[in-house]
């Protein structure tokens, strides 16, 4: 499982941010928690579900599961994100 936090900024600024979590064996996600307007944290108990929304599906193909494999570390993560991609993905 690669946990990370997201942050969905809207065209009029409004961010919405939330600490999810994606499982690249089975292709599914959930949240953990969402980040209150006073900037604390509300826990919540969300079912794993299918990965279903355009972002999801995508952080999980190109930067964290590239190839379906989860990624080593962090740091692999914050490369891919910066690259624009996960380097695996460029050596099939």
């Amino acid at each position: 499982t690669v946990r990370y936090t997201l942050v969905a900024r809207s065209g009029a600024g409004v961010d919405n941010v939330s600490y999810e979590g994606i499982r690249c064996s089975t292709r599914e996600q959930r949240a953990y928690a969402f980040a209150n307007a006073d900037k604390t944290w509300r826990a919540v108990t969300a079912p794993w579900r299918p990965a279903q929304q355009r972002w999801h599906q995508t952080l999980r193909r190109e930067y964290f599961c590239p190839l379906d494999t989860v990624i080593l570390d962090a740091a692999e993560g914050i490369d891919a994100l910066k690259r624009g991609g996960n380097r695996k993905l460029n050596l099939r």
